[in-house]
């Protein structure tokens, strides 16, 4: 198969059904080209999908096109992905043909639209326009959070495989690959100082709160115990090698996101970034910048690590990325991610690239794992303000340490079995995906090392190539 006519009504906004189906073709696995055509145009024996328009053709997919979105209105639709059993994929409730009494029926929903809702983050974007941005919190956002727990828009792109494979040959894309996973470290912290005891306290005696009001006295007694020893004694958190060490014995390499502070902005964002930035320079610290030269040298690679205030602005961002580049003596730093994935869908795409960002992994969220663009694959997001997809490349984030420690408070069985979960939803898809590991989280204080290792021997279990950000530098568009 070298063809797929999409026919749809050229008199209706399609900018973004371009962009969707040409995504969708790449999220099933096909080696096939995407020819937009209107219904007189269908080739006789061609393969066709009908989006919103009569057929004019057999065989023929039809897709009806309602494109209606309520926020958090969504129901489970029964798809056949290829797999023994059917699927079920959440959608918009209002893409329904029919209702939601047709739901089990093949295709009764408009699928192109769901899947672009997905991967554009629709009603983020419309959340955002309203009420300003979200940033990397799901729970500001008034919706269905199933919808993050699987990579549902490679479900609804399987479905649409499955279906062409029912009508025409199909060819599988030539790279199909084994799943990924890119390891990636944000150095928030190198050594233990005063704001560091401050703010993990504070942090930690939230917690301590939330097992009160559960009525768990053990647990928050046991919880208090652990941010006193936190807040008053010693520690080292320089643990780089440590990290490395841990990888090597599994064969991975990583990516460690290093931040560089520059002044300015009055003293408002002052305290700001004196609050919430981590609080090191490289340009002052000789063992940080000869560790990641060494590093660097043995197949790790260095990531920005942007400030809290900085989502946003382009210059600051330039300035913060030419300013690791001279301390480490590298002119190409290939990729970032936002410190607290603080993030605008309207701004933050565009600041990074005027930046001279290429390749970003800022998206997901801080207070739950999982699929917030309904992805696990590097993809050019939409711009909506453009209509056509954005030349930058972003690699999904989905998991975080974070989630199972402080946000979740799982016990270990439950942390190993998100774990498994997350990583089994990317190789059921063949997807490629994002972890973080903050660096420092492997000391005394957290103790998270056990579950890092357990992290690392799921993806070695698994078959997962591990990656580094770098590899897709050469598919950013030029803009």
């Amino acid at each position: 198969m070298s063809e797929i006519f999409l026919a749809r009504d050229s008199a209706i906004d399609n900018e973004w059904v371009s962009y969707t189906a040409g995504l969708m073709l790449r999220l099933a696995g096909l080696d096939a080209s995407l020819c937009l055509v209107s219904p007189e145009e269908v080739p006789e024996g061609r393969p066709c999908i009908f989006y919103g328009v009569a057929p004019t053709r057999t065989p023929h997919i039809h897709l009806p096109r309602h494109e209606q979105l309520t926020p958090g209105k969504m129901v489970f639709v029964e798809l056949d992905c290829g797999y023994a059993e059917s699927v079920p994929v959440l959608i918009y409730e209002g893409t329904l043909e029919g209702g939601a009494d047709t739901a089990t029926a093949e295709f009764s929903c408009d699928l192109l639209f769901n899947l672009f809702a997905y991967v554009s983050c629709l009603e983020e974007v419309r959340h955002e326009a309203r009420f300003g941005p979200v940033h990397s919190y799901a729970a500001r956002l008034k919706t269905d959070s199933r919808r993050f727990r699987r990579p549902y828009a490679h479900y609804l792109a399987l479905a649409l495989r499955c279906a062409l494979e029912k009508l025409w040959p199909v060819a599988p894309a030539a790279d199909e690959k084994r799943p990924a996973i890119h390891l990636t470290h944000d150095v928030d912290l190198t050594e233990k100082v005063f704001i560091t005891r401050a703010k993990e306290g504070a942090f930690r005696m939230f917690n301590v709160g939330r097992h009160l009001t559960r009525g768990n006295l053990s647990g928050a007694g046991e919880k208090l115990g652990e941010t006193a020893r936190m807040v008053f004694r010693g520690d080292d958190y320089f643990l780089f090698d440590e990290i490395a060490s841990m990888e090597s014995e599994f064969g991975f390499c990583s990516t460690f996101n290093i931040h560089a502070p520059v002044s300015g902005g009055g003293v408002k964002e002052s305290i700001t970034r004196w609050l919430f930035d981590p609080p090191y320079d490289p340009a002052d610290h000789p063992r940080l910048i000869s560790t990641l030269h060494r590093l660097a040298g043995e197949g790790w690679e260095v990531g920005m690590h942007f400030g809290f205030t900085s989502w946003r602005h382009a210059d600051r961002m330039r300035k913060e990325r030419e300013k690791l580049e001279r301390a480490i003596g590298k002119t190409d730093i290939p990729s970032s991610r936002q410190h607290w994935l603080r993030f605008s869908h309207s701004e933050t795409w565009h600041a990074l690239w005027e930046s001279g960002v290429r390749v970003d992994t800022t998206l997901g969220f801080n207070d739950v794992p999982g699929f917030r663009g309904g992805l696990a694959l590097p993809f050019h997001p939409y711009d909506h303000v453009a209509g056509k997809a954005h030349p930058i490349v972003s690699i999904p984030t989905i998991l975080m340490d974070t989630h199972l420690f402080y946000y979740g408070n799982l016990e270990a069985a439950e942390r190993l079995q998100t774990m498994e979960t997350l990583m089994e939803e990317v190789r059921l898809v063949g997807g490629e995906a994002c972890i973080i590991w903050h660096s420092h989280t492997l000391s005394k204080d957290h103790g998270w090392g056990e579950d890092y290792r357990s992290l690392l021997e799921i993806i070695h279990r698994g078959r997962f190539s591990v990656l580094t950000p770098s590899r897709h530098k050469e598919g950013c568009a030029d803009g």
